[in-house]
C-alpha cells in the first residue's frame, strides 16, 4: 500500500511539474506575440496631413485693369514750357511715352483704358493739352494696338497715317471729342479731350474696341532681387530736365519736371511705377519744311534700364520692325513689370542720365 501511494504521489509531482513547463512556454510564447503585435491605437492611427499650400493673392487691381481686353486710346500730350498751364489726365494713364520732338523739347504719348476709370475717375476727366502727331509716335500707338488721338500732324505723320490704316482721331477734323479750356492759356496749347469722347469717337469711325495686345505685368508688386541702387533718377532733356525720386512709404518714384512736382490740373501729382530707359537715337528729319523735326532709331536693339522698387535694372530693347511690339529682357529673358503707371523717356545715348 505504501509502495502504491508513493508511485501516485511521484506521477502527481511528474505531472505538475510538466504542466509549469508548458504554462510558462505558453505565457512566454503569449507575451512574445503581444510584442510583436501592434498595439490597435498605432495600427489604426493615420498619417499626419500636408500642409496645405499658401493660397495665391489676389491679382493687383492695376494688373487686372491693364490685361482686360479693352483697346487702348493713345493721346498726343503738350509738354511745352510750364506758363501754358499744367497738363491733365495723366495721373490715369497706364503708360506714358516721352521722346525729342524738334527745338530740344519733348512730347508725350499717353495709353489710356476703359478699366481705369470708374465713380472716382469718371470717363469725362479732362486729358490733355492735346497736340500734334510725329511719325515715329505711330510706332508705339501701333505696337500697342492703340487708337490715336491727335490734333495735327507733320507731314510725314500725315503721309503714315494713312499709308499704315492708323486708326486715329484728329481734331483738326473733328470737334466733338475736342474742346478749348483756356483758364491756362488763349493759344492752341489748350485743346482738350476725355477718354467718353474719344470712346464715342471711335465708335462712330467703327473702329474695333477690343485687343489681345499687352506688355508683361507681374501679378503683384515685387522688387527685383537683383539690380543696383536706384534711389534718384536724372533724364536731362535739353527743354526738360526730368527727376525721379525713390519714394520708401509709396514704393513709387516721384516725378519732377522742370524743377517742379510734376502736377496735374487736379492737384494730384505724378508718382510712378516703373521706369523704362531706352536708347534710341534721334536725328534731324528733312522733311522739305526746315523746322527741325526729328527722327528716330527705333528698330533692331539697344541699352536700356528697368527702375522699380528702388532698383535699376540694365536691360536691351528689342523692336524688329516699326509696327513690332518692343521687347524689354535681362540677361537675355524678358521682363516683366510692375504693375503700375509706367514712363517710357526714350533718350538719345549720350544724353548723359544718371540713377544713384
Amino acid at each position: 500500500m505504501k509502495k502504491f501511494l508513493a508511485l501516485i504521489l511521484a506521477l502527481l509531482m511528474i505531472t505538475a511539474l510538466f504542466s509549469a513547463c508548458t504554462g510558462d512556454k505558453e505565457v512566454k510564447e503569449a507575451i512574445e506575440e503581444t510584442e510583436d503585435t501592434p498595439s490597435v491605437s498605432e495600427s489604426e492611427a493615420e498619417p499626419e496631413p500636408e500642409p496645405e499650400p499658401e493660397p495665391e493673392p489676389e491679382p493687383d487691381e492695376f494688373y487686372t485693369k491693364v490685361t482686360e481686353s479693352g483697346r487702348p486710346i493713345a493721346v498726343m500730350i503738350d509738354n511745352d514750357a510750364d506758363y501754358k498751364g499744367p497738363q491733365a489726365g495723366l495721373e490715369n494713364a497706364y503708360m506714358i511715352y516721352e521722346v525729342y520732338v524738334e527745338g530740344g523739347n519733348t512730347r508725350m504719348m499717353a495709353l489710356f483704358k476703359d478699366g481705369f476709370f470708374d465713380a472716382n475717375t469718371p470717363s469725362d476727366t479732362r486729358i490733355g493739352p492735346v497736340r500734334s502727331s510725329r511719325h515715329y509716335f505711330l510706332d508705339f500707338a501701333i505696337e500697342n494696338d492703340a487708337i490715336y488721338a491727335h490734333c495735327g500732324w507733320s507731314p510725314k505723320a500725315q503721309t503714315e497715317i494713312s499709308s499704315r490704316g492708323v486708326n486715329n482721331i484728329n481734331g483738326l477734323y473733328e470737334t466733338a471729342p475736342f474742346y478749348r479750356f483756356s483758364t491756362y492759356d488763349n493759344s492752341w496749347h489748350n485743346l482738350y479731350t476725355d477718354f467718353a469722347r474719344l470712346s464715342k469717337a471711335a465708335d462712330s469711325h467703327g473702329y474695333k474696341r477690343t485687343t489681345a495686345v499687352s506688355d508683361k505685368y507681374l501679378k503683384n508688386y515685387k522688387v527685383p532681387e537683383e539690380g543696383a541702387s536706384a534711389v534718384k533718377v536724372s533724364v536731362p532733356y535739353t527743354q526738360c530736365k526730368i527727376n525721379y525720386t525713390f519714394n520708401e512709404e509709396t514704393g513709387l518714384y516721384d516725378r519732377v519736371r522742370r524743377g517742379n512736382a510734376h502736377t496735374m490740373q487736379s492737384g494730384e501729382s505724378i508718382s510712378v511705377m516703373n521706369i523704362l530707359i531706352l536708347e534710341m537715337q534721334n536725328v534731324n528729319l528733312n522733311d522739305g519744311e526746315n523746322k527741325g523735326r526729328q527722327d528716330l532709331y527705333d528698330t533692331g536693339s539697344g541699352k536700356g534700364k528697368y527702375i522699380t522698387g528702388g532698383k535699376a535694372i540694365d536691360i536691351t530693347w528689342e523692336k524688329a520692325d516699326r509696327s513690332a511690339k518692343t521687347k524689354y529682357k535681362a540677361n537675355g529673358e524678358e521682363i516683366s513689370l510692375n504693375p503700375g503707371l509706367t514712363f517710357v523717356q526714350i533718350v538719345p545715348p549720350t544724353l548723359g542720365v544718371t540713377v544713384e
